[in-house]
């Protein structure tokens, strides 16, 4: 499918909805859309909930609640970011629309096979706009720390001893959530503990050598650019995703993709 804009997408949101029986989810790569597209589909008459991971500090909605709703079909849809897990399930699932395309062929797979699992049918639709591969650039562009703030934050660990956050961000030009996210790359690799005090070197630990954060994220782009393939696809749709995942490929094309029928969306506006 062509990008869309924002407006093109949510206009085609409320029809999706009333086209289907049961309910589904809505995936959004970013809070702040999952808030947009509940709020809109709020508009026009539908019950949906957004789902995220800071949905309780923010509405006050417990993330059970929501997923309790759903499960009950009370809600037509939970608007939801990746935060709603693999341990979701909910066999009669109707359908699964995306607002934007996920990072990896993989991400999309996991996603899409939540729906239908026992029911004889359910609906996938991809939408994406201009900005999504500006999203999940800025997701594999940020997911480590860059270098020189991770030695900056070193230095400031071998010179200072035990030191508290705040304390760090004194000594290294850093915004508080890539502090955070530094200190926890540290702690996994085993370089930083956290104490009661603070935050301090694990003694006779190396600094990371960053290959394997380097190695990751060259995997992360490969994985994005197949997602972006599978978007231009042209052939049975299922053939890509097996040969994708590394899966034997059905013998014969699925036949109920939009490729293998060589129509437009079902669910497009007339």
């Amino acid at each position: 499918p062509e990008p869309m804009s924002a407006a093109q997408r949510l206009a085609q949101l409320p029809y999706i909805l009333r086209a289907t029986q049961g309910s589904g989810i809505i995936y959004c790569t970013t809070t702040n859309d999952c808030l947009r597209v509940a709020e809109w589909l709020q508009k026009k008459g539908f019950p949906v909930k957004p789902y995220y991971a800071g949905v309780e500090e923010t509405t006050g909605e417990r993330r059970e609640d929501l997923e309790d709703a759903l499960l009950g079909n009370r809600v037509k849809a939970l608007v939801a970011s990746v935060a709603l897990g693999m341990g979701f399930d909910k066999p009669d699932l109707e359908f699964i629309v995306h607002y934007q395309y996920p990072g990896s062929i993989i991400s999309y797979y996991q996603q899409i096979g939540r729906a239908g699992r026992g029911i004889d049918r359910a609906n996938i639709v991809l939408m994406h706009g201009y900005e999504d591969e500006d999203i999940q650039n800025y997701f594999i562009e940020t997911a480590f720390p860059k270098p020189e703030h991770v030695d900056e934050t070193l230095e400031a660990l071998q010179l200072g001893g035990t030191l508290t956050l705040n304390e760090l961000l004194e000594e290294v030009n850093v915004r508080y959530s890539l502090m955070q996210n530094i200190l926890r790359h540290l702690e996994i690799e085993g370089v930083v503990m956290k104490q009661k005090r603070g935050y301090s070197l694990v003694p006779g630990r190396n600094a990371p050598t960053f290959e394997h954060w380097l190695k990751v994220t060259e995997q992360r782009r490969r994985e994005l650019a197949q997602m972006q393939a599978y978007l231009k696809h042209t052939g049975c749709l299922m053939h890509f995703i097996a040969q994708a995942l590394d899966a034997p490929p059905p013998a014969e094309p699925c036949g109920r993709c939009q490729n293998c029928r060589r129509r437009r969306p079902t669910f497009v506006p007339p």
